[in-house]
């Protein structure tokens, strides 16, 4: 949050209610000693979506220099519109670029590159691919396989 520009006041403020989540379990109608979570905010969490956003801005910043050297090709909806190459909204990402295996290859180093950066590692299971009518089956097979996406 420094490298947004956050102060060092608001800082504190969001790491004093990450960091002092406790939970307590009532088991049979009694209240158990409550215990504090091993690793970050419960699912659900309202400031889950923000937090989420303030991290994941350094993917967008990653994949908009990709798209500035051209190694990642964006999606556009018609010839004169801008490229789209992600959209990021609560907790999802939409990723969008040309399918074959360079930009593949370009969009897997951008996300080995973020998860190393960040530990945020990629579900790929939970990950979905869409390709254009026009894609052939071989160049989706290829894009699948580099980013390790079955469906």
């Amino acid at each position: 949050m420094e490298k947004l520009g956050f102060s060092n006041q608001w800082i504190q403020w969001i790491m004093a209610c990450v960091t002092s989540v406790k939970y307590s379990v009532k088991f049979s109608g009694a209240i158990l000693d409550s215990f504090t979570p091993s690793r970050g905010l419960h699912q659900g969490d309202p400031l889950s979506p923000f937090l989420f956003l303030f991290v994941v801005d350094g993917l967008s910043a990653l994949l908009r220099q990709g798209v500035a050297s051209n190694n990642i090709a964006p999606v556009k909806v018609c010839r004169r519109a801008p490229g789209v190459s992600h959209l990021l909204f609560a907790d999802d990402t939409l990723l969008f670029f040309k399918a074959n295996q360079e930009k593949a290859m370009c969009v897997k180093g951008v996300i080995q590159s973020y998860a190393l950066a960040t530990g945020q590692l990629i579900n790929t299971q939970k990950c979905s691919i869409q390709f254009s009518d026009a894609c052939p089956e071989e160049i989706q097979l290829q894009v699948r396989q580099i980013l390790d996406v079955q469906k």
